[in-house]
Parts: C-alpha cells; structure tokens; sequence
C-alpha cells in the first residue's frame, strides 16, 4: 500500500513499522493521514500490485472521534456487504504481527497481487479471505506474498 524498501535498520520485514505516522493530536484542528490514492477489492483480489509513497498520497483531516489510525482507503466492491458498502472509506491501523491479528474479523491485506479487504482466517501457511456477503468470493493468500495488514478501526460511508 505505502512504498518504502526497508526499515530503518535495513530489515525490509519491518519497513511499514517505520511508516507509523505517529499518535493523532487531537488538538491539532490541521493534524491529517494520507488517503491511499487506489481502491482496496472487496471482491477478488486485483492481480495488480499496487504502491504509493506518502507524498502520493493525499492528506485528509484527521477524525477525531476515530481510535488512532494509520490512513485510509476507498474500497470498492459488494462482497462486504452489507456492512461495509462499495465507497466506503476505511480508517486503518497497521498490524505489525500474526499475534496482533483478530482472526475472523476485517482486514485490509496488501499482497504481490494487490490490496483486498476480507475477514481473515489463520490457514497456517496461508491466510484465508472470506467475504461477508455469502455470494462474494472467497481464496487464499499465501502469508510470504504478504506485504501489509491493516485493522480497521472506523468507517464513514458517503451519501448523495
């Protein structure tokens, strides 16, 4: 999702620990996160690794009322539904290890074939992505093809 080629110790396996854009000042009315500028799937996996450095990225107002948060992105498809809606847009945090993943809850996960958001499920060696919505698709991500996992911590859903 956000490029960056290693750590600050040369470890490419810690490099998006590094991209922490630190805690949010809620006092701060001009404090912002970047907007992923690509869709995350909620259908099938893209086939398109997808990245952007910060500077791609737009900076959008922080939302306070949010936990602290990482950035956020736009996904895209009905697999999810009905909870979550095509357009909605996903605050995210970063998750730095398997310990610190929720089985069975959502997720958006940046792999070699691109950016999708599923409920994730501990298949060993791989991860498996399951949809909401019992017509969207479900597959498998083999965990070394793994780049990045966000938690999602807050929505907001755009209306006409």
């Amino acid at each position: 999702m956000l490029k960056q080629t290693s750590g600050a110790d040369g470890d490419p396996s810690r490099a998006s620990k590094d991209l922490d854009t630190g805690s949010i000042d809620r006092t701060n009315p001009g404090a912002t996160r970047p907007r992923i500028p690509f869709t995350a799937a909620a259908g099938g996996l893209s086939m398109v690794a997808q990245t952007a450095t910060t500077g791609e990225c737009e900076q959008v107002p922080v939302i306070p009322t949010f936990p602290p948060y990482d950035f956020t992105i736009i996904i895209e498809g009905d697999s999810m539904a009905p909870l979550y809606l095509s357009g909605d847009e996903l605050a995210c945090r970063f998750v730095y290890g398997a310990d610190e993943i929720n089985w069975g809850k959502p997720y958006i996960v940046d792999s070699d074939e691109g950016a999708v958001f599923k409920l994730l499920y501990d298949g060993g060696n791989v991860v498996l992505c399951r949809s909401i919505n019992p017509e969207g698709p479900a597959y498998e991500i083999n965990k070394r093809d793994i780049h990045h996992v966000a938690a999602i911590v807050g929505y907001l859903r755009h209306t006409l």
